[in-house]
């Protein structure tokens, strides 16, 4: 059997890291955890190829992850605990936890994809989680929370460039509506090309997401407090990456 690879998806909350965990699990070569590790990780800083192995990874504990955690991978593959076993690519994906990363990075076959999106998206998103009390989110992550968290993770994608993590950048608005990065994507997975009709319908159902209410509040402390100057930066070194192969 080929020797089995560790992806990691990244990315500020709410950037699409739950859609692209979905959209990968789809494929045979990939199983993906939704947090599986999250309570671990963000405790220890680090995981090894022993936490994915099937017999670990498929008998979650209390003290590694939480409930809603299991649910969300498990209902994003027809058949998560038979399929696992025969996936090449395993991993995990963790929004706004960036600390440990380069622990991850030793991993075999490590590599990363990172979600990007406009910020102020981002802020509403938060906004609405928060006012709608959903219980697996945080009392305190408002918008402000969410501006706060989408500079910091820039600080987190310049170093693992600098640090040489394999990683492939990929932006939430150019996925959603043009339909760019999924060629790039397949290609830095070495898996089959995503289907043109897939990635379609894909647009069609981003377009129905997302919130809907104009918030002056909230685009005002994004205008002003929002690190437009990394994300441009970020994008204008990395955008070719996700740039579909010919």
């Amino acid at each position: 059997m080929q020797e089995r690879k560790h992806l990691f998806i990244w990315g500020c909350a709410r950037s699409g890291t739950t859609a692209m965990l979905r959209a990968l699990n789809l494929r045979k070569e990939v199983a993906i955890g939704a947090e599986r590790y999250l309570i671990e990780f963000e405790k220890n800083k680090t995981l090894s190829t022993e936490h994915f192995t099937p017999e670990r990874f498929l008998n979650p504990q209390p003290d590694e992850c939480y409930p809603h955690c299991i649910a969300g991978h498990l209902e994003s593959k027809h058949d998560f605990a038979a399929e696992y076993p025969k996936a090449t690519w395993v991993g995990d994906k963790y929004p706004s936890i960036f600390e440990g990363w380069e622990n991850l990075a030793n991993l075999p076959g490590a590599s990363f994809i990172i979600l990007v999106r406009e910020p102020l998206s981002v802020a509403l998103s938060y906004q609405e989680r928060m006012d709608n009390n959903w219980g697996d989110w945080a009392p305190d992550w408002d918008h402000k929370m969410a501006i706060s968290h989408w500079n910091e993770s820039f600080v987190h994608f310049e170093k693992m460039l600098e640090f040489g993590a394999r990683t492939l950048p990929l932006f939430y608005e150019d996925l959603y509506y043009s339909g760019r990065g999924w060629n790039a994507l397949s290609k830095f997975l070495e898996i089959e090309k995503f289907d043109q009709n897939w990635i379609d319908n894909q647009k069609k159902i981003a377009q129905n997401l997302g919130p809907r209410q104009r918030r002056p509040e909230v685009e005002l402390a994004v205008a002003l407090n929002a690190d437009y100057a990394a994300y441009r930066n970020f994008r204008d070194k990395t955008l070719y990456l996700s740039a579909d192969p010919d």
